[in-house]
């Protein structure tokens, strides 16, 4: 046999296939013997490229002690002879659809079968929809490739941040589904992960593909882009890097939209719109006009399912408290709200009557009612001098943002009007609000 003194790579170790052959018996290079292990079947007929499964040799000769079998030059391990007509073995790794040789040695000498056994292709993922997710998951997603079905792949196992997903269904070879488990812990949010499908015949990785958001709050600039920033680690990372306006006065409809104002990009208008702060697309709602004039807002909330605004235009010749339809923009003043909100004054939800109202990091924290437009003095704040264009709610606990570059969010003390620095947003803050429900 011309391949007795071929030398195999295995462990780390130098094996002799002919030392080895040698040790158990008399080696038969003459073929005319009749004696030497022949193999007429293999099953199966291929297996995956991760190897791992068992795989039976058929034919005679195959008997001895210390059967060796080679699939396409890699030793195999578990090899064990099953009387004279069988051997199994465990198949090792392979060459993804590669169609190989397999090699076996008994006491009987060398038998061979040429191109009988083909490695599987490994899965292949393309794509995963939605390209986001929740932190604390429950997110659906759709994912596209190949190789999720075929070749007897069996129910894979999805790992999305390595996080294994739930209820994978398999659609067709092409698509699966599956449910986003809970971030693990650590996890860094709004940070691209892997993607991993495992199969029977392998994984296939879609690196880099997948964001995992989580709750916190948002923040508008004067720059175009929004921020995502985690009160609790004060950490402000940038999610959006161009938007087709400029947003301000962002707040969380009860739908769980996120409205705002923005500059109608053929009028100039000032304009109520709704925007998706993860793709950056902008909505256009209308023209905010009291009457016939358009209505530069300082600030939008909602109390209940009505959203008010806080108007500084001086295109209305007053500031004051309006009403917005939230189907036209079309603003109606609230009974008393002449004149109240001065420039650039924000405000946002305090409970089911009324919204907070500040002017100033270091002015009074009132609150205004929205039936009547009374004003309830509060507290006044201990923080910079500079301007508080944005203000949030979330829970109990109310943030204001500094009108500065780079533009520092407080948390604030609403009994007494202390204030403690959260985060840092490197640009100018237009509007802080909370992020919707599906992050």
């Amino acid at each position: 046999m011309s391949r007795i003194g071929e030398m195999i790579v295995h462990g780390g170790w130098l094996i002799s296939l002919a030392a080895a052959v040698a040790g158990c018996g008399e080696i038969k290079t003459d073929a005319s013997s009749g004696d030497d292990p022949k193999v007429d079947t293999v099953s199966p007929d291929h297996g995956p490229a991760v190897g791992g499964i068992t795989v039976t040799l058929h034919g005679s000769g195959l008997g001895g002690a210390s059967p060796l079998v080679l699939v396409d030059g890699v030793l195999a391990e578990e090899v064990v002879s099953v009387g004279d007509t069988d051997v199994t073995f465990k198949l090792p790794p392979g060459r993804e659809g590669s169609t190989v040789d397999i090699t076996v040695s008994t006491d009987h000498g060398f038998g061979a079968v040429e191109g009988k056994f083909k490695f599987n292709t490994l899965p292949v993922v393309l794509s995963i929809d939605p390209p986001v997710g929740r932190f604390a998951g429950g997110t659906t997603v759709t994912v596209t490739g190949r190789g999720f079905q075929s070749q007897e792949a069996g129910l894979p196992t999805v790992l999305i941040g390595g996080s294994p997903a739930t209820n994978v269904q398999i659609i067709d070879d092409k698509t699966l589904q599956a449910t986003t488990s809970p971030a693990t812990a650590g996890t860094a949010a709004f940070t691209k992960t892997d993607v991993v499908v495992t199969n029977a015949n392998g994984p296939a990785t879609f690196a880099k593909s997948f964001t995992i958001t989580k709750q916190g709050l948002l923040a508008t600039t004067n720059n175009n882009t929004i921020w995502w920033i985690d009160p609790t680690s004060k950490v402000a990372i940038q999610i959006v890097n161009q938007t087709p306006t400029k947003l301000s006065s962002c707040v969380l409809g009860p739908n769980g939209k996120l409205y705002g104002r923005g500059n109608d990009p053929t009028t100039g208008q000032k304009n109520l719109v709704s925007f998706d702060p993860l793709a950056g697309t902008v909505d256009f709602i209308g023209p905010l006009k009291v009457g016939a004039a358009n209505s530069q807002i300082g600030a939008l909330a909602f109390v209940g399912n009505n959203l008010y605004a806080a108007s500084t235009s001086p295109n209305v010749g007053t500031q004051g408290f309006y009403l917005v339809d939230q189907a036209t923009a079309a603003m109606t003043l609230v009974p008393g709200g002449t004149g109240i909100t001065p420039y650039h004054s924000s405000i946002i939800t305090k409970d089911g009557t009324s919204v907070y109202q500040v002017t100033t990091m270091n002015g009074p924290l009132n609150s205004i009612a929205v039936t009547n437009s009374a004003i309830t003095p509060g507290p006044t704040m201990n923080g910079p001098s500079a301007q508080a264009r944005s203000m949030v709610l979330v829970g109990s606990m109310l943030y204001v943002g500094e009108y500065a570059s780079p533009g520092k969010v407080y948390a604030v003390n609403t009994t007494t009007g202390a204030v403690t620095a959260t985060a840092t947003v490197q640009a100018l803050v237009t509007s802080l609000c909370q992020t919707p429900p599906t992050f």
